[in-house]
Parts: C-alpha cells; sequence; structure tokens
C-alpha cells in the first residue's frame, strides 16, 4: 500500500514544478501562450447500479482536480480533496 504523505507530496511536487517552468516561460517571453494538457479517456461504471456511475464520477472529479491547480493554482476545493483521499486533516493543519 502506498503512504498517502509519499503520494501527496510527490503531487505537490509536480505542481510547483509546472508553476516553476510557467513563471520562467513568461520571464523568457511574456507573450508565451501557456496551458495544461489533459489526457483524458473514457470512464465507464462497471453496471448502471449508482454506486458504480458515482464511483466513476467521482474518479473522474478527481482526476479534472490537477488540471484546476496547474491552470488557476491552488484552489479551496483542493484542500476538501485532499481530505476527502485522506492525505490529511484539517485538525492537523
Amino acid at each position: 500500500m502506498e503512504d498517502a504523505g509519499i503520494k501527496l507530496q510527490s503531487i505537490h511536487h509536480l505542481l510547483v514544478a509546472s508553476a516553476m517552468a510557467n513563471r520562467i516561460a513568461r520571464q523568457i517571453n511574456p507573450s508565451f501562450m501557456l496551458g495544461t494538457m489533459c489526457a483524458l479517456s473514457g470512464i465507464y461504471p462497471a453496471t448502471c447500479h449508482p454506486d458504480d456511475v458515482f464511483g466513476a464520477y467521482e474518479f473522474r472529479r478527481r482526476a479534472l482536480m490537477f488540471s484546476d491547480v496547474t491552470m488557476r493554482g491552488y484552489q479551496n476545493m483542493i484542500g476538501s480533496n485532499w481530505e476527502y483521499l485522506g492525505y490529511f486533516r484539517k485538525d492537523n493543519d
């Protein structure tokens, strides 16, 4: 089983590296057009049971969280996602 803290720190470093690359690119040429590429494949529920449908929806929502951060920066919603995924709890801030 993966350590959730290691996974969180790895994701954070990836997002920080992306922000640093964007900052350097803007210093080189402020006219650069920068963005995020999303590789979204189809996510289908195993059955039409509501739990499976909701599970597929939640999986997609968690995957899109990363593009939200790279395009807009850390949002308030990301804290609830980290907590929801069990990476940290608000009482341990």
